[in-house]
């Protein structure tokens, strides 16, 4: 039985001011050697198109964020960060519900105007930078005591901590006043003809950004989608793995039925997954776990070459930027001895065949990989009524 509260510490802040960075370094060093998970409210957010009741998401993403919080809780987190942004009403309705037990703090990171406009100026484009700047000095102006950390010029581990004082602090001494609830969707007509894919393949196999392709064909095609990326739905950390789960899929997969849950309600037809998954086994995992859905598991075949050019692009930073990725700044012995570890995996997912369909990605762009996927399944987009 559990003997201590969980607890959820909530990053946000606008684009640049380094809420992800933050939050990062708490759940890698900062809370080295407890129990933890962390995930970016907008991995477990990307389903789309809006709904006119929320037009932003935020609903949606503060659902499914609860929902996922909930699963990695149960699994053994102490404590859960997130980062990402919600508006206020979301962010009060999250402190007044119960998450699993768990106590909710949100810490707001922000910067100072000349540091802020120089980050966003070197990632976005002028309208972008200056959206993303007008809404940091709203949140500054309308700031009524909520927990602040400034990122400055500071290094990340200096915030983090900062950070964990204050959010340390914010534990409640009573039951938070009642609030709203999350608003709920109506519900969905049965049967609705859900379908998923998963996309699985060696590292450098482009399953990340031919996932995210796929998704925005279906999309193109009338087809309401969601997207998770398996990695991203919660980095679970110093939480004792079941002898019968050595994968960690079975909670993956759990975790990946509980955001599925919500976005589905949210009008969701088609759902878009990408990790590593490497056996029947582990592919059984979620077909158990998405119930209903029609799963076709597809895998992605790479050569050395094309292979070599794609993970050199990730030493880069290019490509999406993942939390996680380990080859960001890596030299060219540790590229090759990648590319012999990817190929060696390849080998395996070969002997092991857990796919249905096999998709060859040399030479071949995300978008032309993604349109064969989407030819495979075919089909009409879904309608609601």
């Amino acid at each position: 039985m559990r003997t201590a509260t969980a607890r959820l510490w909530w990053l946000h802040g606008s684009p640049c001011a380094g809420k992800s960075v933050t939050a990062w370094e708490l759940h890698t060093n900062l809370l080295a050697g407890e129990p933890r998970a962390y995930f970016d409210v907008d991995q477990v957010g990307m389903c789309y198109p809006e709904r006119e009741d929320d037009p932003d998401r935020y609903a949606l993403k503060a659902r499914s964020a609860r929902a996922l919080a909930r699963c990695l809780v149960a699994a053994g987190a102490r404590t859960v960060v997130v980062s990402g942004v919600l508006d206020d009403a979301s962010m009060q309705a999250l402190r007044g519900e119960a998450v699993h037990g768990t106590d909710v703090a949100f810490c707001r990171v922000r910067v100072d105007r000349d540091e802020l406009v120089r980050r966003l100026r070197a990632r976005y484009g002028p309208d972008l930078a200056q959206r993303a700047l007008d809404e940091a000095e709203d949140a500054d102006r309308l700031d009524e005591g909520h927990l602040t950390v400034d990122s400055g010029s500071a290094p990340p581990r200096e915030v983090a901590a900062r950070a964990a004082e204050l959010l340390e602090g914010a534990r409640p001494g009573s039951p938070p006043p009642r609030v709203d609830p999350l608003p709920a969707p109506p519900p969905l007509p049965a049967p609705d003809g859900a379908t998923a894919v998963l996309l699985v393949g060696p590292p450098g196999a482009g399953k990340s950004t031919a996932g995210f392709a796929l998704f925005s064909t279906l999309l193109d095609d009338g087809r309401p989608s969601s997207f998770l990326d398996l990695q991203q739905v919660g980095f679970l950390a110093d939480v004792p793995r079941p002898a019968d789960d050595p994968g960690g899929h079975r909670l993956r997969a759990a975790c990946v039925a509980e955001v599925w849950r919500e976005h589905r309600a949210g009008g969701a037809r088609a759902l878009v997954l990408n990790g590593h998954v490497r056996t029947q086994g582990d592919v059984a995992h979620y077909r158990a776990a998405l119930g209903d859905v029609t799963l076709t598991v597809v895998r992605l075949r790479v050569g050395r070459e094309s292979l070599e050019d794609r993970l050199r692009e990730r030493t880069l930073g290019l490509g999406p930027a993942l939390a996680g990725d380990e080859l960001v700044g890596a030299d060219a012995d540790e590229v090759q001895r990648t590319v012999d570890r990817a190929l060696s995996e390849q080998r395996r997912l070969e002997d092991e065949d857990p796919a249905d369909v096999v998709v060859d990605t040399d030479g071949v762009d995300a978008h032309a990989v993604a349109e064969e996927i989407a030819a495979l399944l075919g089909g009409e987009p879904a309608e609601d009524g």
